[in-house]
């Protein structure tokens, strides 16, 4: 026996029977606008107009003024900020203003040889506020970082062991070939064993972001233990920048940043192919060629 349908039940199935009427109605509708031949005409007459020539050149003209403004506000703020930089490096020594550079020439020599490369090096400083015109002057005390280093993305995926050592060695050659330029290697070499415990373990200077970027990096991996990567990748490091060639690349670079502040990637990339691509053969296990 059939159940019987209450008046509650009756009153939903009669209002959502009236919905997918209306909603059945609604599309019919559509149907037949976009069926018209009138309808059809104005569109195609829509579709021309936006297409013709004068638009075109119109959007164009109009996409061009908006990157020209971007470029030109863009131009602006690095021109102030090089003005700043210009300010607060004078208050540097010369010794310490090659520090700077050699620690970012580090850091982007080895990225472009271990990494997927760099986009950009500067060793134009961030402040912890950012400057306007009309405010003080920044001062050293007012530094947040003294340049930096932005690695290219994306590249082959690797084992996450050899991702972690990779990315500690890009990490960490900042610090270590500035340490090294001021050494008078390789009469003095480094004490790596020092090193990691020290000036890199104990996050000194300049290698406290470096490293907090490699805790980030060795976590994102699933890596807990991050001392032997460590000591691998100083090893590494060090083979590579005592290697007369990637040291050349590395101190033209550093003459390179002390004179224009700031280089893209690919002034990065010639300087290393200048002073590496006759010696790839040092390199086994690297990928050099296609890298250039």
């Amino acid at each position: 026996m059939a159940k019987k349908e209450t008046a509650i039940n009756r009153k939903i199935r009669e209002a959502q029977e009236q919905v997918k009427a209306a909603k059945a109605a609604e599309q019919e509708a559509w149907k037949a606008k976009f069926n018209d031949p009138a309808f059809k005409a104005a569109q195609a007459a829509k579709y021309a107009d936006y297409n013709s020539p004068e638009n075109v050149a119109k959007r164009e003209a109009a996409a061009a003024k908006r990157e020209a403004t971007r470029k030109a506000n863009a131009a602006a703020k690095l021109e102030k900020q090089m003005q700043v930089a210009e300010t607060v490096f004078g208050k540097f020594s010369v010794k310490i203003r090659r520090k700077m550079a050699f620690h970012e020439a580090g850091h982007a020599v080895i990225a472009e040889l271990m990494l997927n490369g760099v986009s950009e090096a500067t060793i134009i400083p961030a402040f912890k506020t950012e400057y306007e015109a009309g405010m003080p002057l920044p001062s050293e005390d007012d530094v947040k970082s003294f340049g930096h280093v932005l690695y290219a993305w994306g590249g082959p995926e690797t084992a996450p062991e050899d991702e972690a050592t990779r990315w500690t060695m890009g990490s960490m050659a900042g610090a270590m070939a500035a340490l090294i330029a001021t050494r008078n290697e390789p009469n003095n070499p480094l004490n790596l064993n020092d090193f990691v415990k020290t000036t890199w373990g104990c996050r000194i200077g300049a290698s406290q972001g470096d490293s907090d970027n490699v805790t980030f990096r060795l976590k994102a991996l699933g890596i807990a233990n991050r001392e032997p990567v460590e000591k691998v990748a100083a090893r590494k490091t060090y083979e590579l920048l005592s290697e007369p060639r990637v040291w050349a690349a590395v101190t033209e670079l550093t003459e390179v940043l002390l004179k224009y502040k700031l280089v893209n990637g690919s002034v990065v990339k010639g300087i290393v192919k200048r002073n590496l691509f006759p010696n790839l053969a040092l390199f086994a296990g690297l990928d050099m060629q296609a890298r250039y």
